[in-house]
């Protein structure tokens, strides 16, 4: 089925950023709109974006020529045709954002016109058929780069976790999973008031609350929101975004005002799993420090997941080296790192065929688009510790709750509702 129509704009994010939003229709009128986030703590190998402006144009003049006319049933020719125009390795000439809107664009005009919903599109392509719902890293506390919300605030507050987040695995289904996350989000919403006072009780781009504590002190936070809410702390996991990359100095890493050395930040880690009920560790090493990574892997790995982020960069490449110095047992997949639907489909087949746990992910500056939520139901469970994950947020911020709300309708789809 041909594509006769290809056409792109910019549009507002959540941090009032311009961001791209292309629309792609089929012969027959069959028709999909996606839009991209875009990353405050990015990788140093993700893709190539242009600026939101620029991406628009090359879709509407160079992308819109070479696409109109051409099958636009398959991800992969789409993607091939793009590459054979852009011509370089991480995107820059048209910009991954104009990939990626485009690809993702098309994916939905694809699955309408085949008459199936987009996870089932989506499942083809990781060979699954058995679709189940994720568990939601549900946001409840940000430190770091996301503490604050606005273009204007780089300053140096990176020296503790970037988010705090829980997991609720032993939940019967996402509703009673995204129920009892919502209660210990506002159970910690009257925790933060009372500590920190009316002028700094602020949520950060994820819809986190803002804390101003240090690691121990998000995870004791946590713990008593949990307990707020009525709770047993054996049943609720955490789950850290150390995004180490931002700690990294001379000599070592700068956490909580100290200065610590890669296997002293191994020991830390340890310890927190000891005294926490830990389930997950993502970038808990610069993009750089494989041996770090490997040597927590094998310390917990059988315990907490060891996410990459910056460290995998949704990149095939990166995730083919990392699984052979067995440096994680699981990474992000966000798709704007990868810069393509294709490459990230490529990278999530990599992931699951080598029991590697996926977790589709948003970004700090996000639109209300769902598609991530599709591609969480699409990927099988192949780990036999740990579930697929989906990362979205916090339960608040229209941008986040649309991810969740998207996955509650499925989950009423699924079970015939």
């Amino acid at each position: 089925m041909n594509i006769t129509s290809v056409k792109a704009r910019t549009i507002l994010d959540s941090r009032a950023s311009w961001t791209v939003e292309a629309d792609v229709t089929l012969e027959g009128g069959f028709f999909g709109r996606a839009s991209v986030p875009y990353g405050k703590s990015r990788g140093k190998y993700e893709a190539k974006y242009l600026p939101a402006a620029d991406a628009v144009t090359n879709i509407n003049t160079k992308i819109r020529k070479a696409l109109v006319g051409s099958d636009g049933s398959d991800v992969e020719s789409i993607h091939n045709r793009l590459v054979a125009l852009d011509q370089t390795p991480d995107k820059h000439n048209l910009g991954a954002n104009a990939f990626l809107s485009v690809e993702v664009a098309a994916a939905k005009a694809a699955a309408a016109a085949e008459g199936l919903e987009l996870y089932e599109y989506l499942g083809g392509y990781l060979g699954n058929k058995k679709y189940e719902l994720p568990v939601p890293l549900v946001d409840l506390l940000m430190g770091g780069l996301h503490r604050v919300q606005g273009e204007d605030r780089m300053e140096k507050v990176a020296d503790n976790f970037q988010n705090t987040q829980i997991t609720f695995e032993k939940a019967k289904s996402f509703r009673e999973a995204t129920t009892l996350g919502r209660d210990v989000y506002l159970a910690l919403s009257k925790i933060t008031l009372s500590r920190f006072g009316p002028d700094r009780h602020k949520t950060g781009e994820d819809g986190g609350f803002a804390c101003f504590e240090g690691c121990r002190g998000l995870l004791d936070t946590a713990e008593e929101a949990i307990e707020a809410a009525g709770l047993n702390l054996k049943d609720v996991g955490i789950v850290v975004d150390a995004a180490a990359s931002h700690w990294k100095v001379h000599g070592g890493y700068t956490v909580d005002g100290k200065i610590l050395t890669t296997g002293e930040l191994v020991d830390f880690y340890v310890e927190l799993t000891n005294d926490y009920f830990m389930k997950g560790f993502e970038d808990p090493f610069d993009q750089d420090d494989v041996e770090g990574s490997a040597e927590l892997t094998r310390k917990i790995g059988d315990k907490a997941l060891i996410i990459g982020d910056d460290l995998t960069a949704t990149n095939v490449g990166r995730l083919t080296m990392l699984k052979e110095k067995g440096a994680l047992n699981s990474l992000l997949i966000k798709l704007n790192q990868a810069g393509s639907l294709w490459d990230g489909i490529l990278t999530t087949r990599f992931a699951l065929k080598n029991g590697i746990v996926p977790i589709p992910s948003h970004r700090s500056g996000e639109t209300d688009e769902t598609f991530a939520s599709d591609l969480a139901v699409a990927c099988p469970n192949i780990h036999p510790t740990f579930r697929v994950h989906q990362k979205i947020g916090a339960p608040a911020k229209g941008e986040r709750v649309a991810k969740y709300n998207r996955l509650l309708r499925i989950e009423e789809k699924l079970l015939g509702q």
